[in-house]
């Protein structure tokens, strides 16, 4: 029984963790082909929340990519909420 269990849990978690690279893929994707916009900051910032998980290096690179281009085009949400993601991930 704890056999199956822990193959349950052990399925589970690799189950998660496709979930999560796939959805990292998906927004590099479509980062490459984003312009300069609002749209670009969230994808970025978006890239951020998943990289505080995994690896702080990547997380503050993707949440300063977002503050520079948010402070650039005026989006003062986008810059907040670059400054959210890190505090928030305690990096």
């Amino acid at each position: 029984m704890k056999h199956c269990l822990f193959f349950t849990c052990c399925l589970s978690f690799t189950f998660f963790s496709y979930s999560q690279n796939s959805k990292i893929d998906s927004l590099l994707s479509v980062l490459k082909t984003s312009k300069e916009d609002t749209n670009k900051v969230n994808i970025l910032n978006e890239l951020c929340k998943y990289w505080l998980k995994k690896n702080s290096d990547s997380a503050i690179y993707y949440a300063e990519k977002a503050k520079i281009l948010s402070e650039q085009i005026s989006f003062k949400i986008g810059t907040a909420n670059s400054y959210i993601n890190v505090s928030s991930g305690s990096i």
